[in-house]
């Protein structure tokens, strides 16, 4: 059972800390890939925008660049648009974005004055948000700087819920494996084991056993060649005991060579025992063109 459960925790560890690699590298790229997209609306609606509020800012036309602000403050994850002329001031504006545009107003100045768009992920009141600074110009000067700001909380969302799904498939595998491990040790080893127990079991009470619970041709073949020697091997002993125990009992006096084989190992135990003889426990004679094989009578054939 101590077996079982550590092999069973092996491979749990294991197939977790496999999923969860997995996992990690699949989270950072689905938000890479989510990030990606944000930055790619967020340049589509700066172009649009772009090339409607340039004219408008050039003819000073700030009540149009209010419409057009207010057009397209209805997007998705649109936070919001800014406009600023090129002293900094903000001169259009989506509702709400009091907060952020002090957040930016460093950047702003400085797309201004380098006409280098500037885009990154930052927190704005307390919310992860993409900006977007493009400079406005017309041929000659730096005319301001526009400024869209999308909601990436989304991103957050979206790869907390895929932590979530990957826990929850992490937990399915591992009570799945833990399930398909305990019915395999059960089936593979517990159960042969338990059969090959009771088989020893019935051979040591003198009970006539057919065959070993252990399949030969599996894993186990080694223990079972030599767990079914060792019931040979017992069986042969019990056997011999009891014709000893017959031969006591009736009062004969003659040798076999098994009782002399428990006689000579009753008396030198494990230590060594040399046979010495002057011809062999057979004797050969012609019968023709053939040999014939006699065992005469005597102690050493004995």
């Amino acid at each position: 059972m101590r077996m079982s459960f550590r092999l069973i925790l092996l491979l749990v560890v294991g197939v977790t800390c496999l999923s969860l690699i997995f996992a990690v590298f699949q989270v950072k790229a689905e938000k890479r890939g989510l990030q990606k997209e944000l930055e790619n609306r967020a340049s589509m609606v700066g172009e649009n925008l772009e090339g409607k509020v340039e004219p408008l800012l050039n003819r000073r036309s700030h009540k149009h660049l209010q419409e057009v602000v207010t057009q397209f403050g209805n997007r998705e994850h649109l936070k919001g648009v800014a406009i600023f002329n090129k002293s900094g001031d903000c001169l259009a504006t989506s509702p709400g974005l009091d907060g952020d545009l002090r957040g930016v107003l460093p950047q702003v100045i400085q797309v201004i004055s380098s006409k280098i768009t500037y885009a990154s992920f930052t927190t704005l009141s307390g919310k992860l948000t993409h900006v977007l600074i493009l400079p406005l110009h017309d041929e000659s000067e730096a005319l301001g700087a526009l400024v869209v700001f999308h909601d990436a909380g989304f991103i957050k969302a979206q790869t907390s819920r895929l932590w979530w799904e990957t826990f929850l498939s992490v937990l399915a595998q591992a009570v799945f494996i833990a399930l398909v491990t305990v019915l395999i040790i059960r089936w593979s080893i517990v159960g042969p084991i338990a059969r090959t127990t009771k088989w020893i079991r019935d051979i040591r009470a003198g009970k006539r056993a057919e065959r070993c619970g252990l399949d030969e041709k599996d894993v186990f073949s080694p223990l079972t060649q030599e767990v079914t020697h060792l019931a040979k091997s017992l069986e042969v002993a019990r056997a011999a005991a009891e014709e000893e125990a017959r031969l006591r009992e009736s009062g004969e006096s003659h040798w076999t060579p098994e009782r002399l084989r428990l006689h000579v190992r009753s008396k030198l135990g494990d230590r060594p025992f040399f046979v010495v003889s002057n011809r062999e426990p057979y004797t050969h004679t012609y019968r023709g063109k053939n040999v014939e094989v006699t065992v005469p009578a005597s102690g050493l054939v004995t």
